[in-house]
């Protein structure tokens, strides 16, 4: 026999386990969710690898990185980002990353610096990098920043692009891509770009080559982790180390990913292109705690229809 008030004590029990149950099922659908989330963001079969470019100090000027952002944010909709830093003051010798939202559409560029103060930065927004900010190119307002590079006579096109970030498929031996780019005279101009190759045995593959000509890893299980690369074959010849080349007309520089990049004629999308969301089969892990959290919903959802009928 039950003690007097008990029915109280359970129906004050059922209400109070009726909140964790449905915390405990949204939370377990959450997270499955979430997981779901982040595989469709990286395909199932794909991986990032390592990309690094380091430039080398010039005898003169600013090494920039210009633009940083590619996604397009209004800033007539967002007057506060009327002058957000959208480039990047690069240290010299320090390895760079690729800019996620720009792939190979960032320019490097050189500026004077009797005509550029280089000052600490703010990193606003947070995909800043850069240590650094150039008082007198933060005074230019954002829609006016590619003309000024285009045009300004202060400022120097050397015609490099930074490569994209490297995706690619689980089977594929490349492992790191890293980039040495050396500057010669005044203004600093692209002498030579070293690239080196590293695979999954430890094996280091090298070439040095001129702008506008990055070649292809000479192993063929390794080509593809960037779109539009020159292919060398198989000797994968060398270009010509320290020959110098002479930067493009800033008038005719446009800020498209096909101008300092040469390109076979593609039958099909780069293999960028092929980084598309898609539907991920669940694995069993998450097929367990999408049960669990539908148990606890459904369990949870009879707490309530019973608690009602006890109070009616």
């Amino acid at each position: 026999m039950k003690p007097r008030g008990s029915a109280f004590l359970d129906s004050r029990a059922l209400c109070a386990s009726v909140p964790a149950a449905l915390g405990i099922g949204i939370g377990l659908v959450l997270v499955l969710a979430t997981s779901v989330a982040r595989a469709d963001i990286l395909p199932e079969g794909m991986h990032p690898i390592k990309v690094a470019v380091t430039f080398e100090a010039p005898t003169d000027g600013h090494v920039v990185a210009y633009p940083i952002d590619c996604m397009g944010l209004d800033t007539k909709q967002n007057p506060s980002l009327e002058y957000f830093q959208n480039y990047d003051v690069v240290e010299p010798n320090t390895p760079r990353a690729p800019y996620k939202s720009c792939g190979d559409k960032t320019k490097v560029w050189i500026l004077d610096t009797s005509a550029f103060k280089k000052v600490a930065g703010e990193k606003v927004p947070a995909f800043v990098r850069s240590e650094w900010k150039l008082e007198e190119l933060s005074k230019i307002k954002v829609d006016d920043r590619q003309l000024f590079f285009t045009k300004n006579q202060n400022v120097h096109a050397t015609g490099f692009a930074m490569p994209a970030v490297g995706m690619v498929n689980d089977d594929n031996p490349l492992t790191e891509v890293a980039e040495t780019v050396a500057f010669g005279g005044i203004p600093a101009r692209v002498q030579n770009v070293r690239l080196v190759y590293k695979y999954k045995d430890g094996e280091q593959e090298a070439h040095t080559y001129t702008v506008g000509s990055r070649p292809q890893p000479r192993r063929t299980a390794a080509r593809d982790w960037m779109g539009g690369l020159v292919d060398k074959g198989d000797a994968g010849a060398d270009s010509d180390a320290g020959a110098a080349t002479t930067p493009p007309n800033p008038k005719d520089f446009h800020l498209d990913r096909s101008m300092f990049v040469k390109r076979k004629k593609l039958e099909a999308p780069p293999a960028e292109a092929e980084l598309v969301p898609h539907k991920r089969r669940l694995s069993p892990a998450n097929k367990l705690m999408l049960g669990f959290g539908l148990v606890a919903l459904i369990a949870s959802i009879f707490a309530l229809r019973e608690d009602k009928k006890k109070k009616k």
